[in-house]
């Protein structure tokens, strides 16, 4: 999905390909009947993933030839050979995507449920490293629409208690222990970094937040105030909200931190 080149350095005798630091992040998002399905009962208005109910009711019924096709393109041999022929240095891997799927052997969330008992990402990062290149992983903090679909509790808030699609809070105790825990299986891996995606507050369709019930308790437990409603840039307590916003996530990033330093002190976290 995205490709991301990074400068080093430059002369006037050499190309920019050749000056060029290459670290590519790959999205990982392909059909999984499973997940569908779980979205369908769940969230059926919503729809699921974008996909139409004539994709998903041709998806359910293909289930064994998709997973035949996905044998045959899932190959991480061809894979890293693909991207070590590109000059590739360092691979960024989705191991849980925005849709809450995990190309990985976790034991947590959701795996891909067309690969069998294949450990994709893991023969990914093997071969990785018999080819030189820098295995490293990706993991959606914010977005997980199965997690979402089937624990709304965990969705950020805004002050009126209008919740978002997809956009979990870090501060509800389950979906913090689940990204933990998730985050040890990914790091216990041989990889060489670690990536956390679109750790935020607020997104979309509902502006300002979280003002859900377990962020309003660690606010009014940091400051001994309730959360103010309205934005006002002369509001000291305003200010007092968007600093404590920061720091929120900053706590959450010491707490990762500290958990991949004990898992794989080689692992670096971005």
């Amino acid at each position: 999905n995205w490709v991301c080149c990074e400068r080093m350095t430059t002369t006037v005798d050499k190309t920019w390909t050749e000056t060029t630091f290459r670290r590519i992040m790959l999205g990982f998002t392909l059909p999984d009947p499973k997940a569908l399905e779980i979205l369908q009962r769940h969230s059926p208005a919503k729809g699921a993933m974008g996909i139409t109910q004539a994709h998903y009711n041709q998806m359910a019924g293909d289930e064994d030839a998709l997973a035949k096709q996905v044998a045959r393109w899932l190959d991480p041999e061809l894979y890293v050979r693909t991207l070590k022929r590109l000059g590739i240095q360092v691979l960024y891997h989705h191991a849980k995507n925005h849709t809450g799927v995990a190309c990985y052997a976790t034991k947590i969330g959701h795996r891909y449920s067309l690969m069998g008992e294949r450990d994709f990402f893991g023969d990914l990062v093997r071969a990785c490293r018999a080819n030189d290149i820098v295995p490293g992983a990706m993991f959606q903090v914010g977005m997980n629409e199965l997690a979402a679909a089937q624990h709304p509790d965990w969705l950020q808030m805004d002050a009126a208690g209008k919740t978002t699609r997809f956009r979990l809070c870090h501060n509800h105790p389950d979906w913090r222990a689940r990204v933990l825990g998730q985050t040890k299986e990914i790091v216990s891996y041989d990889i060489g970094a670690f990536m956390y995606d679109e750790l935020s507050f607020g997104w979309g369709n509902i502006g300002t937040a979280c003002y859900c019930p377990h962020c309003r308790a660690a606010f009014r437990a940091a400051t001994g105030k309730e959360m103010p409603t309205k934005e006002n840039w002369d509001d000291p307590l305003w200010k007092k909200f968007i600093r404590w916003r920061y720091d929120n996530i900053a706590g959450f990033l010491q707490e990762a931190s500290e958990l991949i330093r004990q898992t794989n002190p080689n692992v670096a976290f971005t």
